[in-house]
C-alpha cells in the first residue's frame, strides 16, 4: 500500500468511527489480512466491527468478537465442566 492509500484508509476509518460515535458507539474491534509483499493477486481485507453486545447475557461486547473477526469460536468454560452442569437437566427424574 502506498502512503496515499494509507491516508485514504485512515481518513475513511476516522469518518466511520465519527459516524458511529454520533450513534453512541465508541469502541470497535478491527482486524486486517494482507498478502505477502510481492503478491499482486492478494487484496487488503479489513474486518471492522463496533463493539456492541454480541451476547448481552454475558454482559460483554467481546464474547463473540473472535467469531465475528476471525471465524473462531470461544468456549466460556471447559467442555467437561459444561457437561457436568447440564447432565442433570437430561436425567430421567427430570422428565416432568
Amino acid at each position: 500500500m502506498t502512503d496515499n492509500d494509507l491516508r485514504h484508509l485512515a481518513r475513511g476509518l476516522t469518518r466511520l468511527m465519527k459516524a458511529y460515535d454520533a450513534m453512541g458507539l465508541y469502541s470497535f474491534n478491527m482486524n486486517f489480512f494482507t498478502g505477502a509483499r510481492n503478491d499482486d493477486f492478494a487484496r487488503f481485507h479489513i474486518l471492522f466491527s463496533p463493539r456492541t453486545y454480541f451476547n448481552a447475557a454475558l454482559g460483554t461486547p467481546d464474547a463473540a468478537a473472535l467469531r465475528t473477526l476471525f471465524n473462531e469460536t470461544v468456549c466460556m468454560a471447559f467442555p467437561e465442566a459444561i457437561h457436568q452442569h447440564l447432565k442433570g437437566a437430561f436425567s430421567i427424574s427430570n422428565t416432568r
